[in-house]
Parts: structure tokens; C-alpha cells; sequence
């Protein structure tokens, strides 16, 4: 019998450099009070769910979320930090605002939301690399847990960049229609992504969020 593996993804809640459109990166910072408040919302959406594991990144921002989660669930559920889940290390963005990393280097900040895996922010991490680690992990949770129902909460670039290789159509798309210099997030904060994996098909992805 083909055991079918489903992997919930969402984008830690809010912060207050979100707010002040503040290039995070590794910035290891807390959750604002809203974004508390996000993250109960989808703890309670998420309570009938029973997950099997909850993987976080380990920046505090994405390991609180997934505790408010965790917490709400019926039964005991381990959560396993994993820096695989990280942001990206965003070099000479991070914490800047957003319109001072486009003036610092345009090319690359029209990148990160054209072609995730070509972005490499200046001093930083370059965006393939993320894809690699995320989808590193991908195939191990899909190891681990056959058949289950995994959440991982993770960063908006990273999650942007993992997502990138099954959805490139829509990139394209949004270049003739995004603005320039507009952010573009797969995934609002605490919005879900799931992908569907078959051990004969590989990973699907079933439904994405997007703002």
C-alpha cells in the first residue's frame, strides 16, 4: 500500500521588523504581540490536524510559532529544531529596510523575487543553497515519517526559494505584473503550503497561499 506523506509548511508569524519592512534575515528576533495572536489562529485551525512532528527553524520567531502550535494540538507532538529551516543569511540586507536593500543592490533585490536560486544578496547566502537544504530536509521527513502529516515552519525567502523549482510558471506571470521593487512572498506569515508526497510521483505541491 503506497503510504502518502503530507507536509504543511507555513511562514513564522509576525515580528516587529516585519512591520518596519526590515530586511530580517538572521536577525534572531521575538514575535510581536500580533504576531502572538496569528500564531494562535493557526494553532486553533490546526488542532484537529494531528501532526506527527512539528520541524522549526531554530530563530526565535519560527520556534515560538511552532510551540503556540504545538501546544494546541490534542495530543503530545515533538518539535525538532533544524537550522536546514533557517533564513536566509541576507549579508549586507539584513536589517536594512526594504528600500534601502534596493538601492544598495538592485540586480539582486529584483532577483530574490524574479529567480529565488540566482539571488545572492551581497555578503550572503546564495539562494540555491537554500533550496538544497530545504529540500534536504523535504526527503528526510518523508523518510522518517511515511504516511504522516509533518509541519514545518520556516521564513519567507526560504520557504520562496524551496517552492521556486514547482512553481516557476508563476514567476513568470509575475514579472509582467508585479511592480518594481514590490516584495514578493510566497507565503504570508503564517499562511500554509502543502505539498503531497507519493513514493512513485515524489512531491506535489497540493495548494500554496499566496497574497
Amino acid at each position: 500500500m503506497t503510504e502518502i506523506t503530507n507536509i504543511y509548511l507555513t511562514r513564522h508569524a509576525s515580528t516587529d521588523l516585519n512591520a518596519q519592512k526590515i530586511m530580517q534575515g538572521l536577525i534572531d528576533s521575538e514575535l510581536s504581540e500580533a504576531g502572538r495572536r496569528e500564531a494562535a489562529f493557526l494553532a486553533a485551525d490546526l488542532a484537529d490536524m494531528k501532526l506527527d512532528a512539528i520541524y522549526t527553524s531554530d530563530l526565535k520567531r519560527a520556534a515560538a510559532t511552532a510551540e503556540i502550535i504545538a501546544a494546541a494540538q490534542k495530543g503530545e507532538v515533538p518539535v525538532i529544531h533544524d537550522q536546514r529551516l533557517r533564513e536566509i543569511n541576507s549579508g549586507k540586507f539584513q536589517g536594512r529596510t526594504y528600500d534601502d536593500c534596493r538601492e544598495l543592490d538592485p540586480y539582486n533585490w529584483e532577483l530574490a523575487a524574479l529567480d529565488p536560486l540566482s539571488y545572492h544578496p551581497p555578503g550572503g547566502e546564495p539562494g540555491l543553497h537554500i533550496q538544497q537544504r530545504m529540500q534536504a530536509l523535504l526527503d528526510e521527513v518523508v523518510e522518517t515519517y511515511p504516511g504522516g502529516n509533518i509541519l514545518l515552519v520556516s521564513h519567507g525567502f526560504s520557504i520562496k526559494a524551496l517552492t521556486y523549482p514547482y512553481v516557476k510558471e508563476n514567476y513568470a506571470d509575475l514579472a509582467t505584473t508585479r511592480k518594481p521593487g514590490q516584495v514578493y512572498q510566497v507565503l504570508d506569515n503564517t499562511a500554509l503550503l502543502h505539498f503531497r508526497h507519493d513514493p512513485e510521483e515524489g512531491f506535489i505541491l497540493v495548494s500554496r497561499d499566496a497574497p
